[in-house]
């Protein structure tokens, strides 16, 4: 853009409107939370917590305009509230969209653990119950109203359960397990489509289903400590939010919320350290993952400028996650020349990294040469619009 010509042409009208102005996206955010925990030892290795969570967040986001660039006004026909001066907006004035989320939530568990000599073992419950509201400030709450349109969810529900133990073989050798399941509320965008300010009636729980064993050394003569854990990690019905570019094909950049997607996490990680004599430690640790999305899923994609709104179906079954590292190694030296000095080196290689997904389009199943790879964006999303 030629600005030195759109500001001479803004200037040159006599009215004063400017035909181009420069816009911002705004949001301004604020949380307050209250936390009480109550802890109680017992008898015979016991211990128990109990504990409430309160918060509540409101987040605003609008548009504002930024820079007249030569003129006096800018015309915008957002709001439903506006009359004709009220169209005219100026330097600092919202237009577009002007909207407020607020989130409230509570939230309690409990929590007990035993431990001895022996080894120990732990469990945890916890609910928690979240509402949405939504305000659009430049909608009417019906024709005529002189309120503003404010969607709310309701409550929510959710919930976590988890227990672990583990178990001394010797004293320098144990093993342990641990297992939970988590019900959580989806985010905002899985609850309320704050671009049609429309109420998910039937929002999904994202939810969390994870199994992890392994087995730990502590030895003193020689100095030798050694993790091994292998864990399985089944999430489903997440909301994810990507930003995106061009994916309408008008070269409009937008925000595409993905709904209910499932992933798998399969993985095995170990360390060790030994220091065969105070002055010298050698350190290594080795991680290796198998990481995929288990389903295709759909996603609302809404332009930067909320004019386009629309449902593709987005091919990601098979894919591998997308910025995880899914085997990497580390090695390292550590010398300890005096007391409370110590030198180190460490290297490393990672492998099987995925870039951020970036949805595109111009791929089907038809078209994909397979799927899950796709020439030179081995996590690009295949995407067609929803039939």
């Amino acid at each position: 853009m030629d600005w030195d010509a759109t500001i001479a042409m803004n200037r040159a009208r006599a009215d004063g409107l400017a035909g181009y102005v420069l816009r911002k996206s705004v949001n301004n955010q604020w949380t307050v939370r209250a936390i009480s925990k109550l802890r109680r030892v017992f008898g015979a290795g016991w211990t128990a917590e109990a504990g409430l969570d309160w918060r509540t967040a409101e987040v605003d986001r609008c548009r504002e305009v930024r820079d007249l660039l030569g003129g006096q006004y800018y015309l915008d026909s957002a709001s439903d509230f506006w009359k004709e001066t009220g169209r005219r907006r100026r330097l600092g004035d919202r237009i577009s969209y002007d909207n407020t989320n607020t989130i409230d939530r509570i939230g309690a568990y409990v929590q007990a653990e035993r431990s001895t000599a022996a080894g120990s073992f732990w469990g945890m419950a916890g609910w928690a119950r979240n509402s949405c509201t939504f305000t659009n400030h430049f909608t009417r709450a019906a024709p005529g109203s002189g309120r503003s349109l404010i969607p709310r969810s309701g409550p929510l529900h959710g919930f976590q359960i988890k227990g672990g133990v583990q178990r001394n073989l010797t004293a320098a050798w144990s093993v342990f397990g641990k297992t939970g399941h988590v019900s959580e509320v989806p985010i905002f965008d899985g609850v309320i489509d704050d671009n049609r300010g429309a109420v998910n009636r039937d929002p999904k729980n994202e939810n969390f289903l994870s199994l992890e064993v392994g087995t730990r050394l502590r030895s003193l003569e020689p100095v030798l400590s050694m993790n091994l854990n292998l864990y399985a990690t089944t999430r489903r019905d997440r909301t994810r939010d990507l930003f995106v570019q061009n994916l309408d094909g008008a070269g409009n950049a937008g925000l595409v919320s993905l709904l209910a997607v499932s992933a798998r996490q399969l993985g095995a990680e170990f360390e060790a350290a030994y220091q065969p004599f105070p002055l010298l430690r050698f350190d290594g640790a080795a991680s290796v993952g198998h990481w995929k999305y288990l389903d295709d899923t759909v996603g609302r994609y809404v332009s930067e400028d909320r004019s386009v709104v629309e449902e593709f179906a987005f091919y990601i079954r098979d894919l591998k996650v997308a910025v995880a590292t899914q085997m990497q190694f580390a090695y390292g030296l550590a010398v300890f020349p005096a007391p409370g000095l110590m030198l180190q080196g460490v290297a490393g290689r990672r492998g099987t990294t995925m870039r951020n997904s970036a949805p595109s389009t111009g791929l089907t199943p038809a078209t994909a040469p397979s799927r899950g790879r796709f020439p030179d964006t081995p996590s690009s999303i295949c995407t067609r619009p929803r039939a």
